[in-house]
């Protein structure tokens, strides 16, 4: 008696979860040890070069405070100095903790007593200039210049030296992983040449009912929510063609359902946040100076977040009438100037409270074919984030030009900018950007999905970049 399908498929995941699992823990043995070399020596080997680099800086530094102390006698100075020539005592500290070998260790203790030397004909220095005696500068000079020109000599061998000794830490490293390498290859290709059989075999007793099911689904992502799948198949298979039956009628319902509940949204919540608007606007204008000014600015409040709810709504259906293909374009040939000067027209007002300048590169005739509604909105949309972004007495910059058959229409802002992680998610619903005073640029996360969804079922594509002076550009563009 044949296996049935699932008891195929368990023996085929099992064989080859074991295999995997073989695999999986042999390479992590054989990483983690080269990982755990590689590390222990490529920090060591960058951290001499960074030593090597605070002893260069700290010694110039040194060199440089103690030489303009000597000329001005500044306090500062001297503290200046102190700071640098105990970098300079921590930095050979962390040298001497280090994995060297005897060439860089005898260069370092080179290194340290010059530097001694040093700091002991500068101490004998200081204390002549303390007690304010005259001394010979010019003997002091010419020792400190000599100890600090063989020290800088000294550091640069020991850099030198380093860099020898990272590229045969390299070499060795290259060397390890090569065993590993060619160890890990040869257990894969035999597990996967065992994997592809494997699979070929329990594929072939189950490829071609499946290829049906798999055609079916590519109906359905078409609209075809038909329920006429017939397979002839064994139980499992027929069990799930009778699944997906019922899923087809379940998908016919919940379209329906969907329908409904546009319709329904539509009135329900519209039709009573427009008459909550309207009814605090009328009240307003009936009490007249009667009005307290709490009550009016109460009453103000209820009137603006009834507008930002009746657009929450208006973009919610939007985004959901897009999403389910629901949404119907009507295309005709518009001057895309003429969009964008009534945007302007009506953040007018936001523009002048705000102190914003606009600055336009507007080709004098960009016709294309597009609903005119829809770019309007995707339009003022933009232009609206770039003035929210924007700060008070700053400038957006709107553009269009034509090119290889497209019209690229952006907008550039002067605000915080996008963060490289947040470009392309952005545009996802009900995402937005992290920016450091994210409360004053709050949002629904539901406009630049419709932006996307529009500009898309345009034929166009969308994308955000950092702007040159900073900020944020916008951009689309469409076929025309």
């Amino acid at each position: 008696m044949p296996l049935p399908i699932f008891v195929r498929l368990s023996l085929g995941y099992l064989i080859l979860v074991l295999l995997v699992l073989f695999i999986g823990l042999f390479s992590t043995y054989q990483l983690d040890t080269v990982k755990v070399t590689t590390s222990m020596m490529i920090k060591n080997d960058t951290m001499l070069l960074e030593v090597q680099k605070k002893l260069l800086d700290s010694l110039l530094a040194a060199e440089r405070n103690e030489e303009k102390y000597v000329l001005l006698r500044d306090r500062a100075l001297l503290e200046e100095y102190h700071k640098a020539d105990q970098t300079f005592r921590e930095q050979m500290n962390t040298a001497a903790g280090l994995s060297i070998n005897p060439d860089l260790e005898k260069i370092l203790a080179t290194i340290g007593n010059l530097y001694d030397e040093y700091s002991r004909i500068f101490k004998q220095e200081l204390e002549f200039i303390n007690m304010k005696v005259e001394y010979k500068a010019d003997e002091f000079k010419e020792k400190k210049e000599a100890l600090i020109s063989r020290l800088l000599a000294m550091l640069n061998e020991f850099k030198y030296l380093s860099r020898e000794h990272m590229v045969d830490t390299l070499k060795a490293i290259d060397t390890q992983e090569e065993k590993a390498e060619k160890m890990l290859t040869l257990i894969t290709l035999f597990a996967i040449s065992f994997g592809i059989l494997l699979s070929v075999i329990i594929t072939r007793s189950i490829v071609k009912p499946l290829s049906s099911i798999r055609k079916k689904t590519l109906e359905i992502s078409k609209g075809n929510l038909e329920s006429n799948l017939q397979i002839h198949s064994p139980p499992e298979i027929a069990t799930l063609s009778d699944a997906f039956n019922k899923m087809c009628d379940r998908l016919r319902e919940l379209d329906n359902l969907k329908a409904d509940f546009f319709s329904t949204m539509s009135h329900e919540l519209r039709t009573p946040l427009t008459a909550i608007r309207e009814g605090s606007s009328l009240l307003m204008e009936s009490l007249g100076e009667r009005i307290t000014g709490r009550q009016k600015r109460m009453l103000e409040i209820i009137s603006e977040e009834s507008i930002r709810l009746i657009n929450l709504v208006n973009n919610l259906l939007d985004l959901s009438k897009m999403e389910a293909g629901m949404l119907t374009y009507n295309l005709s040939d518009t001057d895309i100037t003429l969009l964008i000067r009534q945007a302007l027209n009506e953040a007018e007002p936001l523009l002048e409270a705000r102190k914003i300048n606009v600055r336009e590169d507007i080709s004098s005739v960009d016709v294309i074919k597009c609903d005119q509604d829809r770019l309007l909105q995707v339009i003022r949309n933009l232009i609206s984030n770039a003035i929210k972004f924007t700060p008070t007495g700053g400038e957006i910059t709107i553009s269009t030009v034509r090119s290889g058959g497209h019209l690229l229409f952006s907008v550039e802002d002067q605000g915080p900018g996008i963060p490289e992680e947040y470009r392309e998610r952005i545009f996802d619903k009900y995402q937005q950007a992290s920016l450091p005073e994210v409360n004053l640029y709050k949002g629904t996360g539901l406009g630049l999905a419709i932006v996307k969804k529009v500009i898309e079922a345009h034929g166009g594509k969308v994308w955000v970049e950092p702007a040159e002076a900073g900020g944020s550009r916008f951009c689309f563009s469409l076929p025309c």
